[in-house]
């Protein structure tokens, strides 16, 4: 039972942890004090696709976003793609291709709109990093949400194979 519960703590944290851009962003600058906020940059584009990964089999378990942007630095001018950006992951079966992309859309505008994309950069590399600094979680766009959608398929699976056993054995005589 302890083992159990440890588990489920260990996932909750994890899963929290993955939800909140707040934590990945603050992570990230204090893990790279000396890269620099870029204050203007442009998007250039952003293209949302539907995947089946991490697993490439069977329905499309996520939208993700492609975001391009240009920037300016040291009167140089840079472009940059970030590939997967934006994930929002498949909760349950219901959900559609369609319903995806279209929640992954919103929710990039509307970080965009409150102005919670930022753009830092490596003085030594050049290389560039695109955070999200939104204070809400949002499971939808964790990556452990995956274990989630896959539990609802094992239990699909199990009930469906009892009732199959159950039925089967009550034909025979």
């Amino acid at each position: 039972m302890r083992f159990f519960l440890t588990l489920s703590f260990i996932f909750v944290t994890a899963l929290i942890i993955t939800s909140s851009y707040f934590i990945k962003s603050n992570f990230f600058i204090f893990t790279h004090s000396n890269w620099i906020k870029i204050n203007y940059f442009e998007i250039l584009d952003y293209k949302v696709y539907c995947s089946s990964s991490p697993w490439r089999r069977g329905m499309d378990r996520s939208a993700r976003g492609n975001l391009k942007i240009r920037y300016n630095y040291k009167n140089n001018i840079y472009e940059f793609k970030k590939n997967d950006f934006l994930v929002f992951y498949r909760l349950n079966l219901f959900e559609d291709c369609n319903e995806l992309k279209n929640r992954n859309i919103s929710l990039f505008k509307e970080i965009n709109k409150n102005n919670e994309v930022y753009v830092f950069i490596s003085p030594k590399t050049k290389e560039a990093k695109v955070l999200i600094f939104k204070k809400d979680l949002s499971f939808r766009n964790s990556w452990m949400i995956n274990f989630i959608f896959e539990i609802q398929l094992i239990i699909i699976i199990i009930i469906g194979l009892t009732i199959y056993l159950t039925l089967s054995s009550k034909r025979k005589p």
